[in-house]
């Protein structure tokens, strides 16, 4: 936890948007973080979501749409997931809310 702390303490020294640093972080490890992943996977396994703010438009316009599927299919042909196993790319979207088997989840 100490390389994070100390990650954290050097990046709050990055510039941004006019300087106003307006960022507190939240770390999660341990038995904190393997519950908040298992009750995050359950609610997305059941299709229950609440989003703070859209993180995108609605319907995606192009040129997005495009780029963003030619992402995602590249990166489930890189996990070796076809196009069409639909049960496979669900498990590997999943992984995100383990942060990807990382020790520490960090939220900003």
């Amino acid at each position: 936890m100490a390389e994070v702390r100390d990650l954290i303490i050097k990046a709050s020294r990055a510039p941004s948007g006019t300087n106003f640093q307006p960022w507190k972080v939240v770390v999660v490890a341990g038995e904190t973080k393997r519950r908040l992943s298992a009750a995050v996977i359950q609610d997305a396994e059941r299709g229950e979501k609440s989003e703070e703010y859209a993180y995108a438009p609605s319907p995606v316009p192009e040129p997005y749409l495009s780029r963003r599927r030619a992402v995602g299919y590249g990166l489930y042909n890189l996990y070796g997931i076809a196009r069409d196993d639909y049960v496979a790319r669900k498990a590997a979207m999943l992984r995100n809310f383990e942060f990807f088997g990382a020790p520490v989840g960090l939220f900003f």
